[in-house]
């Protein structure tokens, strides 16, 4: 189970940061994606960081 939270958490950190590039015009690929400098997506992007970044950390204290 920590093993599944760890890495569900990290792929949750790395979709957040994604979208929050995308949404802040960071990250303009691709060009016509409707994601590209729209600040709802950063929005989004950092709820899901933040889950990521619950769901790591929670893997750490869950013993198997």
């Amino acid at each position: 189970m920590a093993g599944f939270l760890k890495y569900m958490g990290l792929i949750g950190i790395f979709v957040g940061l994604i979208f929050m590039a995308q949404g802040g015009g960071i990250l303009p690929w691709p060009a016509g994606s409707f994601m590209v400098g729209s600040v709802h997506w950063v929005f989004y992007g950092g709820i899901l960081l933040v889950v990521g970044i619950g769901l790591y950390m929670a893997s750490r204290y869950i013993r198997e």
